[in-house]
Parts: structure tokens; C-alpha cells; sequence
């Protein structure tokens, strides 16, 4: 199991991009957020969590502090555990 150690954040471009990166003590990713920030709101976020092994865990991307788009989880192979598309924070399709 990876705990947070340290908090990264970083300004990406002009367009107010944030990174934020979270890492372990020993170095190891245990997520990256993206966020468009407006007058200090946040109006669009995209977070990846990572598995110890360094493989992506889940990502998912939130527009106006809900859900929107595709949401994907993996297995710590590789393979996808399972896909959601959601609107307006509502799930509209699911797959397993």
C-alpha cells in the first residue's frame, strides 16, 4: 500500500492549468489531479490514482465539481476493470 507522502503543485500554461502530484516517501506516484482554476473555482478536474506497481489505478474527470465523461478503473495489470460514461454527475452507461 502506498501512502502519501509529499504534495506537488505545479502551474502547467497560461490557460490556468494546475498539476498536482501526490507522492509517496519512497518516490512512488500515488496520484496526479489536473484542474482549471477561474477566479480561484475550480471548473474542471481530471484526477489518475496509481497503483504501487506504478500502473494506472483509476481516472475519472469532473466538470463543475461532478462527474462528466468517461470514468475508468483498472486492475493492477493492466487490464480494465471497468468503464462509466456520466453526465452532470449522473452515470449514463456502465460496463464491467
Amino acid at each position: 500500500m502506498v501512502i502519501p507522502d509529499s504534495t506537488f503543485v505545479s502551474y502547467v500554461d497560461s490557460l490556468h492549468l494546475w498539476q498536482e502530484k501526490v507522492m509517496s516517501g519512497d518516490g512512488r506516484l500515488y496520484s496526479v489531479k489536473y484542474f482549471s482554476d477561474s477566479l480561484l473555482t475550480i471548473q474542471e478536474l481530471q484526477e489518475q490514482y496509481y497503483y504501487s506497481n506504478g500502473r494506472l489505478k483509476s481516472e475519472a474527470k469532473y466538470k463543475d465539481g461532478k462527474l462528466s465523461g468517461e470514468v475508468h478503473s483498472y486492475y493492477s495489470d493492466g487490464r480494465v476493470r471497468r468503464s462509466d460514461t456520466f453526465e452532470d454527475g449522473y452515470l449514463r452507461e456502465g460496463n464491467c
